[in-house]
């Protein structure tokens, strides 16, 4: 095993020897790792009538802003903070074989100190019964540098990030165990799991213009096809298919919620429309899975026939890879695009908050379910709306398509009845039907805080426990 480490990063024998030994050597008995403090759970987005509320009630009515991320989307600070995080992507390109050498060779380091760590902690605990903390390895670094000339290749911070790296996953680990899900252990890091490496101050690298100076490593050309905006915290190079991008974390002003547009809509997503709203439009399921299958088997088939270990079976890898980033790229553009066209127009937006991990159990809708990418499009939508100042409400997705928008009875149908017609008079699409319930439910859970927050009524839940029981009818909807 130390023989293949020293030959993947290019170290000799006896100093991968050496930095084994000293990984595996407790010096003290370390104490309990602390556990995370579990997230709490978010139902809609920033709002200035949410802000009313907490004052009347002296900040006793739950938060209710969500904190979704998203590449090039806001990472929203703590409540009452100027200031937000907002992170840029810019793909980056080496000046030279030896430059993109030297970025594989920092990131393969990073990799064995990472695994390295985690081997640490897993004998001490198994044989020693100890835990071992960030601070207790990031202490030993000076002295691994000096077994191991290699790691001085290495940024400082970088190498202390990697550890900071790996506490977190022992941290959510913990978390994990302690909310009864499953735990997942930290695992080693192959050669094609580790992507990453982090400088999370200002020193090891330089913005100049358009090229991005890094210590020990050299100067990358940035294709910046927008502008940075505020003070640089944390410089991350990454790469994903043999490509490699640089994202920049910086702290901004928190921006100015943009106009009122007195628009407010509710929408229900599916598979046979992407997206109806309460007004009755639809947007079409582009399905790129579906439509790139019959290449993938193509590209698939060539893997297949490569033999292993060969350099035509690793082009045929990077083909299918790329491949399937062509399709994650045009899921991600259509949810940004559609998700901002969503934003600027309407100051409410309802949907349902659906649990697709559940969703996706059904083998027969499994496939067509994650080809549309709900999740990621809420996602998205959350997170824009936040930033733009705009309102988000998840409401319970129990029987908004059984029950009728025009006078709140319920009727039963099956998945396959696409046309809600009721005994009232009322007959719409099925998608549309539930688009509108899902508009009144958010607007009663609505009027329900403005009511405790002036005194009116009592606290109201974060979500409604019985959607049917709401008076649907009595709500104006458009």
């Amino acid at each position: 095993m130390e023989g293949r480490t020293a030959q993947v990063i290019g170290m000799s024998q006896a100093d991968a020897l050496s930095c084994r030994r000293i990984f595996k050597t407790p010096f003290f008995r370390y104490g309990d790792v602390e556990n995370a403090q579990s997230p709490v759970g978010v139902e809609c987005g920033v709002n200035r009538m949410y802000n009313r509320i907490n004052k009347a009630t002296n900040g006793s009515y739950p938060s209710m802003a969500s904190n979704h991320n998203s590449n090039g989307s806001a990472d929203m600070a703590e409540p009452n903070s100027n200031t937000i995080r907002k992170t840029f992507k810019f793909r980056i390109s080496p000046k030279s074989k030896s430059v993109k050498g030297r970025l594989y060779h920092t990131l393969n380091l990073c990799r064995w100190l990472y695994n390295s760590a985690l081997e640490e902690r897993k004998t001490a605990y198994h044989d020693h019964g100890m835990r071992i903390n960030y601070c207790a390895q990031a202490n030993q670094l000076s002295q691994i540098k000096k077994d191991c000339p290699e790691l001085a290749f290495v940024h400082s911070q970088v190498l202390q990030d990697t550890l900071k790296r790996l506490d977190k996953a022992y941290k959510a680990f913990f978390r994990r165990c302690k909310q009864g899900q499953t735990p997942g252990h930290p695992r080693f890091q192959g050669k094609d799991r580790f992507d990453s490496f982090t400088y999370p101050q200002t020193s090891g690298w330089k913005l100049d213009g358009d090229k991005l100076i890094l210590t020990n490593i050299g100067v990358l050309n940035i294709i910046m096809h927008r502008p940075l905006e505020g003070r640089i915290k944390t410089v991350t190079i990454r790469r994903v298919n043999s490509k490699w991008y640089v994202c920049f974390s910086c702290e901004i002003e928190k921006p100015e919620p943009l106009p009122a547009t007195g628009e407010r809509i509710g929408i229900d997503v599916g598979l046979n429309s992407f997206l109806t709203d309460s007004e009755g439009n639809h947007v079409e399921n582009p399905r790129w899975y579906r439509a790139a299958e019959r290449r993938l088997r193509t590209v698939q088939r060539t893997v297949s026939r490569r033999k292993k270990g060969g350099k035509r079976r690793r082009k045929a890898v990077r083909e299918l890879a790329n491949a399937y980033e062509k399709i994650s790229n045009q899921r991600s553009d259509f949810c940004h695009k559609l998700a901002n066209d969503l934003v600027e127009n309407n100051d409410l937006i309802a949907v349902e908050d659906l649990k697709i991990k559940n969703m996706v159990r059904n083998r027969y809708l499994a496939k067509s379910i994650s080809d549309a990418g709900w999740g990621q499009f809420l996602n998205i939508l959350s997170a824009k709306a936040e930033y733009a100042g705009r309102t988000v409400v998840k409401v319970d997705p129990k029987q908004t398509s059984q029950l009728c928008s025009g006078c709140g009875a319920v009727v039963k149908k099956v998945l396959s009845v696409r046309v809600h017609r009721c005994s009232c008079g009322l007959t719409l699409d099925r998608d549309h039907n539930a688009a509108r319930n899902i508009l009144a439910i958010a607007l009663a859970i609505i009027a329900r805080a403005l009511a405790f927050s002036e005194g009116l009524g009592p606290k109201p839940p974060l979500r409604p426990e019985k959607p049917p029981a709401l008076a649907v009818g009595s709500v104006t909807t458009p």
